[in-house]
């Protein structure tokens, strides 16, 4: 039995921006008992939360093993082993508004008509239980063979059953199953006195895989809500549908590697060739809203992967005094949908456009999790709004969906700010998964004196770049928001869009006053959207995440034995250390760092270490 307790506490104080958003203006911005001030959420005070969570698993596990040798050439080895394993998990978490962190901790709520509903949105009112049990079993098996110290055979076979996945009888188990070889050649006797080769080995191997969803049930989930004054009943949600014949993810992998080392060790590596082939994909398809939930998980389709890794060291000096040494990482992966579940790929769904640039579809032919953006076309010469592309073409004004004609009188000049969602053209601008990484680690030493650096490296991933807008359509110019500096450079009058991609900054008057074409055309209803919701999706907002970065730079220093002349000590090390010196990403980042997954994409501070080491 392992037991695990967790205990946090987190607090805003009435200055902070967290408070000024549910309070919906900065600290001491309203007049006391003004109307701002009675409607608002948190008139007074912060926000305070406590976190409390145990973690308790059991586990049972029996073993039973056989081994044997014969002649000293063969080695025979079994084993099984059967698995039991529980985690229950309790904990209890609270909010409370109107803390006061100056005044001993207190906690004084202030209740007014319009802050209830607010503040349970907030989740300030709405305490949580966790109370949960995960169940797992699992029989394993696994089989040795080794002939002298040349050839090694291993097989393993697993089979596991969770209380989280599906009652189908027929998905319930999967055995899983893997096999090993490795061949030593420079113990053969036709190697073994040879100076240049030290060591060579190859390794291949061959299994299944499997993954399961532990968010997944066969059963219906409801979400216990609160009691409602209001209707006088408890209320309750959907929080999962019943989803029983969900099957493994399997995965089917080919790997081939060879390890080697040359010149008694002066040069050594290995390399990995693999290939592996994903089916029952298990991906996220949103349904409709009559089912009361927006997504749920499916088997939804087939993948192929294949990929390289490499691992280098050499050592170009190595005497006494001197030594140089040389690491180097690399890595090679690239993934194709071969086959798409019609649900995930989106042509049954009404809006096929949102929900590929939202992520949730895939496509046969692309990388999983392809990023998909709206066809930026340019910003509007009299608003400065953004525009899109619509069935391929770029109409600055229209007439009710038709291209604008100037020389008829009764036309209607409206400007494509807001276009049809089933209609606007998007992109595939690559995927967030970078296709080659890697590292160099370089070390140079004189006697005692060393120093070690570390670089990487990413290429072939592209991503979107910080919200310009952050969901704030209708005003950007607020003072309660900030704004990011790159409006500096913004659309300001006719004839800036030829020097800019950067809208005009607004406030809700101006957005509310664009004109926007009619969404009835023919006698249908169209659904349209402003460009400006498109805008921080488009295709100028996404860059590559290419980027080299040090990530450290050391510099030490030993004194050892007799040089110390101090009592009882062994060594003495001095070692100073730089950490995130430098990165170098597309200018588009504008010094942020690329694979930071916050909206900030804030880099990682430099870091700078003074240490003493001592050992006795």
């Amino acid at each position: 039995m392992v037991e695990t307790q967790t205990v946090s506490r987190s607090w805003a104080s009435d200055h902070s921006f967290h408070v000024a958003k549910i309070r919906g203006y900065n600290y001491g911005a309203r007049e006391p008992f003004s109307a701002d001030e009675t409607a608002s959420a948190l008139p007074y005070g912060g926000t305070y939360s406590s976190n409390e969570q145990k973690a308790t698993k059991y586990t049972l596990q029996n073993q039973l093993s056989f081994s044997r040798e014969i002649n000293e050439d063969h080695t025979f080895f079994i084993q099984g082993i059967s698995y039991l394993e529980s985690l229950v998990t309790k904990g209890y978490g609270s909010s409370a508004y109107g803390w006061r962190g100056d005044r001993g901790q207190l906690i004084s709520p202030t209740i007014n008509a319009g802050n209830y509903q607010r503040l349970y949105n907030a989740g300030l009112l709405s305490p949580t239980i966790v109370d949960n049990v995960k169940n797992k079993m699992a029989w394993r098996g696994n089989a040795a063979y080794t002939f002298r110290d040349k050839l090694i055979i291993d097989g393993r076979i697993t089979s596991e059953a969770s209380n989280q996945f599906g009652d189908n009888p027929k998905y319930r188990f999967l055995p899983l199953w893997s096999i090993s070889g490795k061949y030593t050649l420079s113990n053969e006797e036709f190697l073994k006195e040879n100076d240049l080769l030290t060591y060579l080995a190859v390794r291949a191997s061959y299994g299944f895989q499997g993954n399961v969803d532990s968010n997944t049930s066969p059963d219906l989930v409801v979400k216990l809500e609160s009691y409602s004054s209001a209707k006088h009943f408890d209320m309750s949600s959907i929080y999962m549908l019943p989803n029983p014949d969900l099957r493994w993810e399997k995965t089917e992998s080919y790997n081939i590697g060879v390890d080697f080392a040359f010149g008694k060790g002066r040069v050594s590596g290995q390399l990995d060739v693999y290939k592996k082939f994903h089916t029952d994909l298990i991906l996220q398809s949103q349904l409709p809203q009559y089912n009361g939930i927006e997504f749920t998980k499916i088997n939804g389709g087939k993948m192929t992967n294949t990929g390289f890794d490499i691992d280098l060291t050499g050592y170009p000096v190595r005497t006494k005094d001197w030594e140089v040494s040389v690491g180097v990482v690399m890595g090679q992966s690239k993934n194709v949908i071969t086959k798409a579940n019609s649900l995930i790929s989106g042509s049954n769904q009404k809006n096929r456009n949102a929900n590929q640039v939202n992520g949730n579809a895939i496509l046969e032919g692309q990388a999983l999790g392809s990023l998909w953006a709206y066809r930026f076309a340019g910003l509007d010469h009299e608003t400065g709004f953004p525009l899109f592309y619509e069935n391929g073409e770029s109409h600055t004004y229209l007439n009710n969906g038709v291209p604008y004609d100037a020389s008829d009188t009764l036309a209607v000049r409206v400007p494509n700010f807001n276009v049809f969602d089933d209609a606007v053209d998007i992109v595939c601008v690559g995927a967030p998964t970078p296709t080659l990484t890697g590292g160099l680690n370089l070390k140079f030493r004189y006697k005692n004196l060393t120093l070690r650096t570390g670089l990487t490296f990413s290429v072939g991933g592209v991503d979107r770049l910080p919200a310009l807008y952050n969901g704030e359509y209708n005003h950007v110019f607020d003072p309660i928001y900030n704004v990011s500096k790159e409006f500096v450079n913004r659309w300001k009058k006719p004839g800036d869009e030829e020097f800019t991609n950067i809208p005009v900054l607004h406030d809700e008057y101006k957005y509310q006053g664009v004109p926007r074409r009619n969404a009835s055309t023919g006698g249908l209803i169209r659904t349209t959207t402003d460009g400006i919701a498109l805008y921080d999706k488009s295709d100028i907002m996404v860059a590559p995440t290419d980027n080299l970065r040090m990530n450290r730079l050391g510099l030490s220093y030993i004194l050892r034995g007799n040089s110390l002349r101090i009592s009882g000590v062994q060594s003495l090390e001095f070692s100073f250390d730089m950490t995130n010196l430098f990165l170098i990403a597309d200018k588009a980042w504008r010094g942020r760092d690329p694979e930071q997954s916050t909206s900030a994409n804030v880099r990682p501070p430099s870091t700078y270490t003074l240490g003493v080491n001592l050992s006795f």
